[in-house]
């Protein structure tokens, strides 16, 4: 069921799932509506709360999303290493699965079915997974041995408002996202996820010890916003 959230300074709607020993709350955009994903056993008032606290970040990120580019348009496009291609779609009942792939310079999504957003969505997070695995993950080997900082653990997956995060045990998961982003872009942000092994916090020490691998580390990060609205 959608429900409404308004507090006089945000509107938006939202709904939630309910799973029965779910330790967390979750929150995540789909669709331009706020999913709540909480045990059963929590209120609708404590869940309500908990909006609250998370309104402003629920409304910029529903606003971002409604801005971003949608691939079922006519002009759409994707990013693989920094290098953008035009979006073709190509629907064949008889096909097996659907999938997709770079040819000839192009984008293609293979389908079975009539597209939506969504699906699309899915088909290309599951690319950007492959190439993480097979191009990024040795340039995350690159990186420690030049910093000499390793991770516990490495993992990929996608992320809607973030391009990497440590954790306080030194595990690092990356955004699969990360295959749209030009070779200096993927770098910058390894670095930045692998200084926090050394300084868990932004401080003047962490951001000394990612210039010390990234000079351009400013510019990098204005870069890398351009990006952030195909999240």
């Amino acid at each position: 069921m959608i429900n409404i959230f308004d507090d006089g300074k945000h509107t938006f709607q939202y709904r939630i799932t309910r799973n029965r020993g779910q330790k967390n709350i979750y929150l995540r955009i789909k669709s331009g509506i706020a999913v709540v994903s909480a045990d059963k056993r929590i209120s609708q008032n404590f869940i309500e709360n908990f909006l609250q606290d998370k309104a402003s970040w629920v409304v910029k990120h529903i606003t971002n999303a409604a801005k971003q580019p949608k691939l079922t348009c006519p002009d759409a496009t994707v990013h693989i290493f920094g290098k953008a291609y035009a979006v073709l779609i190509d629907i064949d009942k008889n096909r097996k699965k659907s999938t997709f792939k770079i040819i000839d310079k192009k984008a293609y999504f293979l389908l079975n079915n009539t597209p939506d957003e969504e699906s699309l969505k899915k088909l290309l997070n599951d690319y950007y997974k492959k190439l993480s695995l097979k191009h990024i993950a040795p340039i995350v080997d690159e990186c420690s041995s030049k910093t000499n900082l390793y991770p516990q653990k490495v993992t990929y997956r996608s992320m809607k408002s973030r391009w990497g995060s440590c954790s306080p045990s030194d595990n690092i998961s990356l955004n699969t996202a990360l295959a749209m982003l030009p070779r200096e872009l993927i770098e910058y942000v390894i670095i930045h996820e692998l200084s926090h092994i050394k300084h868990k916090n932004h401080s003047k020490n962490f951001w000394s010890l990612v210039e010390r691998y990234i000079p351009k580390y400013k510019q990098h990060r204005k870069e890398l916003r351009k990006y952030e609205i195909f999240l």
